[in-house]
């Protein structure tokens, strides 16, 4: 593995060449996905505690499934809270905001 992080950034490029025909074999679409996850390792800290890792493959795939978890994880919430807003109704009794799960009867 690299020992500083310009030589991990040199691999995670030739990782990228490296699986450029799996790449050119996804639809436009996925290939956007790809090259983003790509990117977001490159963009990652420098992960040096495995440094001394043989092949870097694994820790460049492991940095970009990490990034790809962490948007899961904010759309995720970024959709709780969207539902959240547009399930707020006012209390006719108190003036108080309710904030109620959307089912199929509130809807």
């Amino acid at each position: 593995m690299a020992q500083d992080p310009q030589l991990y950034h040199e691999q995670v490029a030739d990782f990228a060449e490296d699986w450029q025909p799996f790449r050119g074999l996804l639809e436009p679409a996925e290939q956007a996905h790809w090259d983003a996850l790509v990117d977001a390792a490159l963009e990652r800290p420098y992960p040096g505690h495995v440094q001394n890792e043989a092949d870097a493959k694994w820790p460049i795939v492991f940095s970009m499934l990490v990034e790809q978890q962490q948007q899961i994880v904010r759309l995720r919430a970024e959709v709780k809270k969207n539902s959240r807003m547009t399930t707020e109704r006012p209390d006719q009794a108190s003036g108080a905001r309710n904030y109620e799960p959307v089912t199929e009867s509130n809807q």
